[in-house]
């Protein structure tokens, strides 16, 4: 069964109708990916068809089979920001809502991270997180 951090180390929230925005902080201490959905897609789900929060979990599922659970850390975020705290420097990635696209950081301490971006739709970011972690991390992914 693929468990999946929905919480973040600190998290700033008000509701996001109106609120403040949600802000998602994590301390990179190990390989990590962070799937990502905009704080306005929380709630969209409808009963006939997947949510994006079901597509990030089915790519961050697939990737975990791949990578292992234990070589890297995996989290799904809902947030309009999403800082990352790094030894020395934070880095912080704003998820626009003017293009509410799901994606996903890729991260390793005192290295460049990388992110993705699932254009077109939710269910895109089930192939593409694979070959992207595939990269970034060296490792082949298959099928």
């Amino acid at each position: 069964m693929l468990s999946i951090s929905l919480a973040a180390l600190a998290t700033s929230s008000v509701g996001h109708a109106g609120g403040a925005p949600i802000i998602r902080e994590l301390v990179l201490e190990r390989p990590t990916i962070v799937a990502f959905l905009p704080a306005s897609q929380r709630g969209d789900d409808e009963a006939h068809t997947p949510s994006a929060a079901a597509y990030a979990t089915k790519a961050l599922g697939r990737v975990k089979w791949c990578l292992g659970a234990q070589a890297v850390s995996y989290h799904l975020f809902y947030a309009d920001r999403i800082v990352i705290h790094d030894g020395e420097h934070d880095e912080t990635y704003e998820i626009s809502d003017s293009a509410p696209l799901p994606g996903a950081l890729l991260m390793e301490p005192d290295a460049t991270s990388r992110i993705v971006f699932a254009g077109g739709n939710p269910q895109s970011l089930i192939p593409l997180l694979r070959q992207a972690a595939s990269e970034y991390f060296g490792t082949k992914c298959r099928g």
